[in-house]
């Protein structure tokens, strides 16, 4: 049964011990009724999984998971009006999350604030400890797993291109 870890209280900070997997502060597990709609064909999830596989290796995590893992990862930006205001650098971001997935579970990491406040903001630097977090979470999840892989639907083929192209390869 899928489950939503939450806070208690609005305000106060969700905290995850990743060494012992226990949630700590006021928060509360709910259990959440599972809902299967499909929204896509199998061979389009398999296609965009495989797309998102590249994506721990292309901002460099410092973890790996014996099961193949897909990710995807955000940052919203600040207007130029409320970095002026607020007095942020151009480079400052109010959050920033990443969702990755494996063939047998789901992460995600949401960092951020909530309101503007003066010279406050999320720098690169956190955002990478963030991905960082979350590759740490997804390998200790995985530590006993034997490896799992995304299944290839039967209609999705795969074909060779030219280098350069998009055109069939050749035989020679």
């Amino acid at each position: 049964t899928p489950q939503l870890i939450k806070d208690k209280e609005e305000n106060e900070q969700l905290k995850i011990n990743y060494d012992e997997s226990v949630v700590e502060s006021n928060a509360i597990k709910q259990s959440m009724e599972e809902v299967k709609n499909k929204v896509m064909s199998d061979a389009t999830a398999y296609m965009i999984t495989d797309v998102l596989r590249a994506v721990p290796s292309q901002i460099g995590a410092s973890y790996t998971t014996n099961d193949q893992i897909a990710a995807k990862t955000g940052t919203t930006n600040y207007d130029s009006q409320t970095a002026k205001s607020w007095g942020y650098p151009s480079n400052a971001t109010p959050d920033g999350w990443i969702v990755g997935y494996t063939p047998n579970m789901v992460v995600a990491i949401w960092t951020g604030y909530t309101e503007n406040i003066a010279n406050v903001y999320l720098t690169q630097n956190q955002m990478v400890a963030q991905r960082n977090n979350f590759f740490k979470a997804c390998a200790k999840a995985t530590l006993n797993s034997s490896g799992a892989t995304f299944k290839r639907p039967s209609n999705v083929i795969s074909v060779q291109l030219e280098k350069g192209t998009t055109l069939l390869a050749s035989e020679n």
